[in-house]
């Protein structure tokens, strides 16, 4: 099944079943993008992403529609009733502040003999795109409040 076509069921799906709430919307507040961003993706202007179909989940409370391209064949997917959304946020936060930790370290490791070779250079650099993803992963968390 080709993007056009994901589009077109998804657009069917989000647009003209019952849902509670306005799932465009929801969809836009859970991946921080227009509501006309979303229309895109539903028009298959945009190429759909594993990050949208999740918050297209999220955003229709698990409709069948929309799960079923989250789910490979034989398997189902069901709402873990135990996920606590805070808990999970502030778990995602304290990863930030250990990649944080991490990067201090290597700083100042690199910078004891005062200079910094290419492979301390290197190091530092994937520290930092550590950082960078704990705190996406952090960010996506916070939108789940």
């Amino acid at each position: 099944m080709g993007n056009a076509e994901i589009a077109t069921e998804l657009k069917a799906a989000i647009l003209y079943m019952d849902h509670d709430g306005d799932p465009v919307k929801e969809i836009a507040r859970l991946m921080g993008l227009s509501r006309r961003t979303i229309y895109d993706y539903l028009d298959g202007k945009i190429k759909i992403s594993l990050p949208f179909l999740h918050a297209a989940t999220i955003a229709t409370n698990g409709h069948p529609a929309i799960g079923r391209f989250l789910e490979p064949s034989g398997f189902r997917l069901v709402r873990d009733e135990a996920a606590d959304p805070q808990k999970h946020a502030e778990a995602e936060l304290t990863d930030v502040v250990l990649a944080v930790g991490r990067t201090i370290e290597h700083v100042r490791s690199a910078l004891e003999d005062k200079r910094l070779t290419a492979q301390e250079r290197a190091d530092l650099d994937l520290c930092l795109d550590d950082t960078e993803r704990e705190l996406s992963e952090a960010r996506a968390a916070i939108r789940q409040l």
